[in-house]
């Protein structure tokens, strides 16, 4: 009862519907085969011979994925490429990209929250990260009149920021820090500094505008090696964008943001110096 109820509250997607369908033809096929082969040459296990198909499902789902793969690819690129061409037609809008190794979509939300004030603002929502996130938030999100896109960037090995780049082509790139997340797929600490400076180097090639928080070691780093990046962190020292005066209590946080020996006063409902890094 239970596996017929789950069967049925499942969402299918229609790349899940694919690989469904190839998943019970590869499944159906196998069963008679082996019930004709066990009725032609071992009559007496004809039967029992089915049992074994329960222990070859798994292999059956990995078989179906590598059948649907190349499918998917076309179909995905296909999403990639009018993604590309509807960005391609608009020359005025400002598209952010925000990436890092923690904070992408609490940034990206705190950034799209301050910058809809003033600006009709489209983000990538929830942790839609991937070229294919990406692609179907400007397929269905971006609307006409939209004047900045904000699109998260998340990578598991290098060349992943340096693909979404291409595809979005960010005016503005902000780096939210860099630590040892992924370091399995990444292999090193090294390539994974290098792949998030990705974004920073398509920013520094076109002449945008690159933040990048400095409070981790390893994005302090990345940020010297681009001499035009805005550091921004929470301490004085180490930024030209910065929090003084940090205060929390029991309704939030207040603190004066810092910069270019301007400063302006600023509360949130948020506690805990992270947040406060992430705002500025």
């Amino acid at each position: 009862y239970y596996h017929i109820k789950f069967l049925l509250i499942i969402k299918y997607t229609k790349r899940m519907t694919r690989l469904v369908v190839v998943f019970a033809i590869l499944v159906g096929v196998f069963t008679w085969i082996v019930q004709y082969l066990g009725y032609k040459f071992v009559p007496y296990l004809s039967f029992g011979l089915i049992g074994i198909i329960p222990v070859t499902l798994p292999l059956f789902v990995f078989l179906a994925y590598f059948i649907t793969w190349p499918i998917e690819k076309l179909i995905s690129n296909s999403y990639i490429k009018k993604a590309k061409k509807k960005l391609e037609l608009r020359k005025d809008l400002k598209v952010i990209g925000v990436t890092g190794s923690y904070g992408k979509t609490t940034v990206k939300n705190i950034l799209g929250t301050i910058l809809s004030e003033k600006y009709k603002v489209c983000a990538s929502p929830s942790s839609y990260n991937t070229p294919l996130g990406i692609a179907k938030t400007i397929l269905c999100n971006l609307a006409d009149d939209d004047e900045v896109f904000i699109a998260e960037m998340g990578a598991k090995q290098r060349f992943d920021i340096q693909e979404l780049c291409l595809m979005v082509k960010p005016q503005i790139g902000v780096i939210t820090g860099v630590g040892n997340q992924h370091l399995l797929t990444f292999g090193s600490i090294e390539n994974l500094v290098k792949t998030k400076a990705e974004l920073a180097e398509y920013v520094f090639d076109n002449k945008g505008d690159l933040f990048v928080n400095v409070d981790n070691e390893l994005s302090k780093q990345l940020a010297d090696d681009f001499k035009t990046a805005i550091k921004v962190s929470v301490d004085e020292e180490k930024s030209c964008v910065y929090a003084k005066d940090i205060k929390s209590t029991k309704d939030g946080s207040s603190f004066e943001l810092v910069y270019e020996n301007k400063s302006v006063k600023c509360k949130t409902i948020l506690l805990g110096k992270h947040n406060i890094s992430n705002i500025i």
